[in-house]
This record gives C-alpha cells, sequence and structure tokens, in this order.
C-alpha cells in the first residue's frame, strides 16, 4: 500500500481526530487495502472484529472515521483507497500486456539460461567457504569470545 505521509499529517480530518480514532482509521485503512475490492463491512461488530486489539475504541472514534468512508452496497470505501488500488491495478495490466508482448515468441522461461546457468556453476565454486568458529557443542567459551572480538572495532 503507498502511503503518503505528508498527505496523512497535513488532513485536517486526520489533524482534529483524537489518537484512538487516527488508530482505527489507519487499521481500517490497511483492511481495505487488503481486501478486493477496496471496501470493508458497513457494519459496527465486524469493523471492531477487524480491528482487533483497538476494537474497544470503536464506539468512540466511529463518527469521525466514517466521515472518511462512503458507504455503498454494505461497505464501506475510502476514495483515496479505491483510488489508488485501480491505478496500480491499472499499472499491473499494463505490465502484464508489456511483458506478454515481450516475450510472446518465447514458449517458455528458457531464454536467458544458457547464461544464468553458466553464472550459476561459477558462482557455486567461489561462494564455497568454511568457518572455524567453534559451535556450542564445543563449550561455547570460544563463541563469546569470538562474537566480543567481532564487535571489538565498534564498541
Amino acid at each position: 500500500m503507498p502511503f503518503y505521509l505528508s498527505d496523512w499529517e497535513e488532513s485536517i480530518d486526520v489533524q482534529t481526530m483524537t489518537p484512538e480514532a487516527e488508530c482505527c482509521y489507519w487499521v481500517l485503512c490497511r483492511k481495505a487495502w487488503r481486501s478486493e475490492d477496496g471496501g470493508i463491512p458497513d457494519d459496527d461488530a465486524a469493523i471492531q472484529s477487524l480491528l482487533g486489539k483497538f476494537g474497544g475504541w470503536w464506539a468512540a472514534s466511529a463518527e469521525a472515521v466514517r466521515r472518511k468512508f462512503e458507504s455503498r452496497d454494505g461497505k464501506l470505501y475510502n476514495p483515496r483507497i479505491v483510488t489508488e488500488l485501480n491505478r496500480m491495478k491499472g499499472i499491473a495490466v499494463k505490465n502484464k500486456r508489456n511483458a506478454t508482448k515481450r516475450w510472446k515468441c518465447q514458449k517458455d522461461a528458457t531464454a536467458l539460461r544458457p547464461h544464468s546457468m553458466s553464472h550459476s556453476d561459477r558462482n557455486a565454486t567461489h561462494t564455497n567457504t568454511t568457518t572455524s568458529a567453534p559451535s556450542l557443542k564445543e563449550g561455547g567459551a570460544g563463541v563469546k569470545e569470538a562474537s566480543k572480538r567481532r564487535w571489538d572495532g565498534y564498541l
């Protein structure tokens, strides 16, 4: 979910909310973003459930928070979230179309296989390293000393 901090902090609606209402609003925005259509149930009991540990704040915060949502078809929608979701879906469709166009002649993902396989073989030979740090099974004292030496330059 894109989060525009300056928009949030400059919003008069958010500035005039109690801390509890702002928290409820933030949680509900996140829940709306994760939903398929950007909506949350327009039902106080369901909203309290969505708010989880903050559900106890809903009764006092509902009026201020509900002003930031539009009620439609039994759900609450935040216009900004709906706009951002639609924008993201548009980008995803465009990216998929461009990828299909770019790779249309490829039946599978083997276009880069020879290249990546050669690098994979080379990387495998260069990443074979061993450590000599004592394990906890060997007594553990050496582990503390090795750890202390590692941090000597930083402490």
